[in-house]
């Protein structure tokens, strides 16, 4: 006999004590669905995943496709949501409606039932029931029920074939002889008209019906738990956890509208509070829900106590606690060492005192920290630097101190860290010593525990890296060490990638764990994939953001927000046609049905043309997605780089950085032009036209004489020479416009969130259509491009080498191919001088 448990741990918790089916998963094995098949659009099924694992990027998916809707209060929240509800109804299609509590489901069906018998669908009398607690809720033909508790005692009462199970729902179809039972029957699904199908009738009588049966419009989470319909619609708000809200907006199979509770008050607020509470957008009430908690409530003991024991041997739990201390010891050291060059008199107490107010402090800060690393005593480096030349006339002190640094030990600034113990600094108290001594070595013990355990079981990123373990003990020791220096860096960070060796590069500031980050990618030997931040020039940094402002220019349209409006719209518009035309359907006057006929035709017309924008402003979404993708390097790459100008006090959004070359060119020729007016003649000024006019019978030297005619040295050429000669003096074809240059930013782009989300008009949703097929056919041709230069480099190469050569030359390409020649290769060749062009001395 064999045992198979089936169950989503990431889904609502066991009532009592839980978290077994996931330790069963952790250490027996487990075999996982590789695929969603649950969900009508594509989307969604790789988006419930991602929403499953906590993962808060996946939240502008659930946005751009109108499935968050803003819900206000909690009362506001649960009459949408009711609206929602029967709309789909009313359509045909089965659907489910989530609310918080059972209290909230009782009071949201009272007002579905009160719907529904105005608009001649339920029965507006019926039976009694007492299982919600509210008085007057009565269930009669047509309302939908759900069973509280399994009936088992009815099997074979008044005939019945089968029996009511806990939480499953049913549709009244009768009220028995004594006024006080139901005959209910299970819904088992739709025919091709909508129709629903019943299954056998069950006789209930009137005291399990008055104990155990409520109406069942609305339900909580837990009894909606296994179900799949048509229509999920939940209410989501602050208090729900990532299970309930995973569970919630995973039911449906064609849609799942989560209306979100963005105005949060408590039960009993006073009349008028609503509207003291600012709204919060539907979004970041979402990503609170589903980040993961610090600690899962669904966890055996055994698990806690391993995941205790696990957490006590992490290197975050050593080399956290010994970088603040290192940073508290190192914080106003570098002042401490200026004071002591300005009391012995190396430092003038003008340039003192500029340094205490100069804005590239930090910056100098973070490359004395990098050159102890390297192995350099930071103090000596500091007054090297300052008493090298003099510091007269500088605008920023530490710039040029910083300058002189970098130039002092070009190529001496990688840092010697191959073990924790030699991130502590050279200076510090003897008080402090001791205890971070104690966490280096822990580090480093779990460090070698790493090698260890990577080399008895090489995970594929080691192999791919450092090949298969040596056999002979030397060799082994040496790939364990390196193995380990590289898993202790990818625990620190939390880099669980099974392919992908190491993370990014750290953010320029964050000098120790660079140092480790190097030490990590030395050890496996991987390749420079270009300069860092730290080492960057800074012509190479501005090129790297100018090369982002370029990619800018031909950014198809952000259209998520208005997508997201649209959506609303459309779902709104729809909603009135579908209850107007129910409401005339039932109306009695018929100069009402009338003009309910009439809101319902023109709500459905504008519901038609919302509908026509909604592929259009798609294909634009997934324009803007393919242009993010295609210039994430370069976006990454400028975002660095802005940083580490920063760092060294230079602003680029300065109105003074805003002037491009051409400008000073264009400024300098007028300045020129208009001093030669008052400039005085001079004989140089003078052309001795004779001479000029003469010039042209002047026979040409030896070394002028032009290519095309023979000498008195050499025959004429031969006649295939000259044919060949000719072909390769042919006018090339001038090169396509470069679509960087020739665009310019889409003026409809909005930066204001709130003036976003709108519906846009026809003509101007053509428009941002046109642009994004525009940069479709860019990124297409660049595609094209780079694989052809794959294909010459390496026509050999299997079908996934392909791939990632052309991965690895687009990456490669960013820095090169996206820097404008016109107005950075000067700062490029001649880079590090700019930040000494506060000395004109130097």
């Amino acid at each position: 006999m064999k045992l198979l448990l089936v169950g989503d741990s990431r889904q609502l918790a066991a009532v009592g004590a839980g978290g077994a089916l996931a330790d069963v998963a952790a250490r027996a094995g487990s075999y996982e669905l590789a695929e969603v098949r649950r969900f009508t659009h594509e989307w969604e099924g790789p988006a419930s995943l991602r929403l499953r694992d906590g993962d808060p990027t996946v939240i502008p998916e659930y946005v751009k496709n109108g499935r968050l809707v803003p819900g206000g209060t909690r009362e506001q929240a649960e009459t949408e949501a009711a609206r929602l509800w029967l709309d789909s109804t009313l359509r045909g299609r089965d659907a489910l409606l989530v609310v918080g509590s059972n209290a909230a489901a009782a009071r949201t069906s009272q007002a579905l039932r009160a719907e529904l018998v105005r608009l001649g669908r339920v029965t507006e009398t019926g039976v009694p029931l007492g299982r919600d607690g509210w008085e007057g809720t009565v269930a009669g033909v047509g309302d939908l029920v759900q069973a509280r508790n399994n009936g088992w005692h009815l099997d074979g009462w008044e005939g019945n074939h089968t029996v009511p199970i806990n939480r499953f729902t049913y549709r009244v179809t009768g009220i028995r002889p004594d006024g006080h039972g139901l005959v209910v029957a299970r819904i088992t699904g739709r025919d091709d008209a909508g129709d629903e199908i019943l299954d056998q009738p069950i006789q209930l009588p009137g005291l399990y019906v008055a104990q155990n049966i409520t109406l069942a419009y609305a339900s909580t989470v837990h009894a909606a738990h296994g179900r799949t319909v048509d229509a999920g619609i939940s209410v989501l708000g602050a208090g729900t956890d990532r299970a309930t809200a995973y569970t919630q907006m995973t039911r449906g199979r064609d849609t799942n509208h989560a209306v979100v509770i963005t105005r949060q008050v408590a039960e009993g607020a006073d009349t008028g509070e609503t509207f003291t509470v600012a709204p919060r957008d539907p979004a970041a009430v979402l990503a609170d829900v589903i980040r993961p908690p610090e600690q899962d409530p669904n966890t055996t003991a055994l698990a806690q106590a391993e995941a205790a024991a696990d957490h006590d041997r992490h290197i975050a739990t050593h080399v956290d606690p010994m970088l603040a201390v290192i940073a508290d010891a190192t914080a106003g050291r570098t002042g401490r060492w200026l004071d002591q060059l300005t009391a012995d008199g190396t430092l003038p107490e003008q340039h003192r005192v500029a340094l205490a107010a100069d804005q590239a402090r930090s910056s100098l800060d973070q490359l004395l920290r990098i050159a102890e690393l390297a192995g350099h005593d930071p103090a000596h480096v500091l007054r090297d630097a300052i008493t090298a030349r003099p510091l007269d006339g500088s605008t920023s002190v530490a710039q040029v101190v910083h300058f002189r640094i970098r130039t002092a030990l070009d190529g001496h600034l990688d840092p010697h860290v191959s073990t924790f113990a030699d991130l502590l600094p050279c200076d510090l108290p003897e008080a402090s010593l001791a205890g971070l001594q104690a966490l280096a070595d822990a580090a480093d013990t779990r460090r070698i525990e790493l090698g260890a355990q990577l080399a008895a079981q090489p995970p594929q990123w080691a192999r791919e890296a450092l090949g298969p373990v040596p056999d002979d003990p030397a060799g082994r020791a040496v790939w364990q060490d390196q193995a380990g220096r590289a898993a202790a860096y990818r625990e620190w960070v939390g880099h669980d990638d099974p392919a992908d060796p190491l993370s990014p590069a750290p953010a320029a500031g964050l000098v120790e764990k660079h140092a480790l980050y190097r030490d990590a990618h030395a050890a496996l030997d991987l390749p420079d994939a270009g300069a860092d931040e730290e080492q960057a020039s800074e012509g190479l940094l501005r090129a790297r953001v100018a090369a982002w402002e370029r990619e800018q220019r031909w950014a198809p349209r952000y259209v998520a927000d208005e997508l997201d409006a649209t959506h609303e719209a459309l779902r709104q518009r729809q909603t009135d046609a579908t209850l107007y035309g129910a409401h005339a359907d039932a109306a009695t006057d018929s100069q009402e049905a009338d003009q309910l006929r009439a809101a319902a035709a023109a709500a459905r017309a504008e519901a038609d043309q919302l509908a026509e924008l909604i592929p259009k402003l798609e294909q634009a979404d997934a324009a803007r997605a393919a242009w993010t993708a295609e210039t994430a390097v370069t976006r990454d790459k400028a975002e660095r780089g802005r940083a580490a100008l920063g760092l060294c006090g230079i602003d680029l959004d300065a109105p003074y950085e805003k002037v491009t070359a051409q400008e000073w060119i264009d400024a300098e020729r007028a300045e020129r032009l208009a001093d030669d007016a008052h400039r005085p003649i001079t004989e140089h000024d003078l052309r001795d036209h004779a001479h000029d006019e003469l010039d042209h019978t002047r026979p040409a030297p030896a070394d002028e004489t032009h290519l095309d005619e023979p000498t008195a040295d050499h025959s004429p050429e031969p006649p295939e020479r000259q044919d060949r000669r000719r072909d390769h003096d042919l006018v090339a074809e001038p090169a396509p416009d470069d679509i960087r240059e020739a665009s310019t930013p889409d003026p409809g782009e909005r930066a204001d969130p709130e003036e976003r989300r709108r519906v846009p008009l026809p003509d101007e949703t053509d428009t941002t259509l046109d642009r994004a097929y525009i940069a479709v056919d860019e990124i297409e041709a660049r595609y094209r491009a780079e694989a052809a230069h794959a294909r010459d480099e390496d026509t050999a190469a299997e079908p996934e080498d392909d791939i990632r050569l052309d991965e690895l030359h687009r990456w490669a390409g960013h820095d090169v191919t996206t820097v404008s020649s016109d107005d950075h290769a000067d700062a490029v060749e001649d880079d590090d001088p700019v930040l000494d062009r506060g000395l004109p001395g130097e």
